[in-house]
């Protein structure tokens, strides 16, 4: 499996591509916001905002949110800087954590009013099971609805804009993002990739009727409403690092769990919802990573850590989980840990062999 030289995504990433030096597209990309004129973008911003106030709505604004670092970062910045009226669309997960029931909360004291969309939990727990065995990815189902929550409630109460984080799919080579800061096709991301239909999740005791939380709005539906989609991060260099700061000296709680279970080496991450903490592990199995991968790059590419410190994080922590977190996701879709394994162990990606003694380790680790 080869690596990126200069940070230590592998080649399974979806959306990879290396040059002839062995660095990958999204080192090339994060060298390429130094060049770009923020300011100029940051009066854009500006443009967008006050376009959505003149529109005079009750609401000039909605923005997604889990009350987690970056949601929390982004409502306060639509507010306090932008000026903007927002409406707050949190969907509700099925089985909430009580640090996420704290945060979301926390951030609705701080004066927002909030559209709360809770799935119905029957039908969550049935399309979880289902993702499990089709795709090993439990949490596919949830992102749609994650997704499409905030868009329904602006075309529902007349909203005319709505903020979305910062755009996750392949990136182009040169300084511009992909889409320009148009976040309309945000369901056609690598994680997403649905285009709308939420047919393929039908399942046994699930109707087309029980995944409308789960549809995200046609391009015609969302042309028609009038509704602007961007991306917070195309116009205002993202930090998740410091929006954690950020949002934690506004009373956001964090995970306490051991690091070592959590598969990562942030508290920050995955707050609202344990399946997530699972499904990374998930991940590290098919594509021979995990989350650790994940936040090593972010601090690499920010600049807060070196190579050779993401590469001993990533050997330490990656694709590590905690059996209480298994144990949690198999009592949950009812079935048990021996199942949960056999099941797991048919997307396991060729990148592994079995040691002498019968342990699965990657053929090519990071080096």
């Amino acid at each position: 499996m080869r690596y990126c030289t200069k940070c230590v995504v592998p080649e399974t990433r979806p959306g990879i591509n290396f040059d002839d030096r062995g660095v990958c597209n999204f080192c090339r990309y994060y060298e390429s916001l130094d060049k770009i004129d923020w300011e100029g973008r940051r009066k854009q911003l500006i443009d967008i905002a006050q376009e959505a106030k003149n529109k005079g709505a009750q609401y000039d604004c909605v923005v997604g949110v889990s009350g987690g670092k970056d949601s929390t970062y982004m409502a306060l910045y639509a507010r306090d800087v932008l000026g903007l009226n927002v409406l707050l669309a949190n969907m509700v997960p099925d089985g909430i954590t009580e640090i996420g029931r704290h945060n979301i909360n926390n951030l609705q004291k701080m004066g927002f009013d909030c559209f709360m969309f809770r799935p119905n939990p029957k039908v969550c727990q049935k399309v979880a099971k289902m993702a499990f065995y089709t795709w090993g990815n439990p949490v596919k189902p949830s992102e749609y609805a994650l997704y499409a929550t905030p868009v329904r409630a602006a075309i529902m109460y007349k909203v005319p804009l709505v903020i979305f984080d910062i755009e996750t799919t392949t990136l182009d080579d040169d300084t511009e993002d992909k889409n320009g800061g148009d976040a309309s096709r945000i369901n056609e991301q690598n994680t997403l990739g649905f285009s709308g239909d939420s047919s393929h999740l039908l399942c046994d005791g699930v109707t087309a009727k029980d995944l409308i939380p789960y549809h995200y709005p046609s391009q015609e539906e969302i042309r028609q409403s009038g509704v602007k989609m961007i991306y917070l991060g195309y116009y205002k260099r993202w930090s998740p690092h410091e929006h954690a700061m950020f949002a934690i000296n506004r009373g956001l709680h964090i995970r306490t769990d051991d690091a070592l279970e959590l598969g990562r080496y942030t508290k920050y991450h995955a707050l609202d919802d344990d399946t997530g903490i699972m499904n990374q592990m998930l991940k590290h199995m098919k594509l021979g990573y995990g989350f650790a991968t994940d936040e090593a790059c972010a601090d690499i590419w920010a600049g807060r850590i070196t190579r050779e410190e993401g590469v001993k994080l990533v050997r330490e922590y990656d694709g590590k989980c905690g059996v209480k977190f298994i144990k949690q996701f198999c009592d949950y879709i009812g079935i048990t840990l021996d199942k949960f394994w056999n099941v797991a162990e048919k997307f396991r990606g060729p990148m592994w062999k079995k040691n002498k003694i019968g342990e699965w380790i990657l053929k090519d680790p990071i080096k």
